[in-house]
């Protein structure tokens, strides 16, 4: 296998959050006892070994490799902020929601995205929509500035004198 791929996509701590049942049957390892998830994680990583297979393991398991929004931040070094405005943008994409309790007793809907989608994006891309977000802020700007001094054009000239 290729070890950057590896590395990158299959480290233990990833594979661990899959049930050891699952992994067995999504590679194919039968056997009478219930494999250890050792063996296991070690025959994911013989099989899984283009890129092609990396993208169909993440895409089987999904839901159980997702990540929460406060993990993606610390990963793309974004803040908070800037991930809602690639979501509104359509350039992050949430896949699910969950209910999880606050210590103050209240419900908080915690959004999850997709593992490996987040790992594709560069620096070099986050950094391309921070400068289109910039760009949208100053034309929606000089926008709003227009419509404004139209509307107080109007308003004078409708004024009783």
């Amino acid at each position: 296998m290729n070890p950057e791929l590896a590395q990158k996509y299959l480290t233990d701590k990833i594979i661990c959050k899959i049930k050891v049942d699952d992994l067995a049957d999504y590679i194919g390892f039968k056997m009478n006892v219930k494999p250890k998830k050792k063996e296991v994680c070690e025959k994911v990583r013989d099989v899984i070994d283009t890129e092609d297979k990396v993208k169909k393991f993440y895409s089987h398991f999904k839901n159980e490799l997702a990540i929460p929004g406060f993990l993606v931040n610390k990963i793309l070094d974004i803040e908070n902020s800037e991930r809602k405005n690639f979501v509104k943008e359509n350039k992050l994409h949430i896949l699910y929601f969950k209910l999880q309790n606050s210590s103050y007793g209240y419900e908080i809907n915690v959004d999850y995205y997709d593992s490996y989608e987040i790992m594709q994006i560069s620096n070099d891309t986050i950094n391309a929509w921070r400068k289109e977000h910039e760009e949208n802020i100053i034309k929606n700007r000089s926008t709003s500035a227009v419509r404004a001094a139209n509307t107080r054009k109007k308003r004078t000239e409708n004024m009783p004198d």
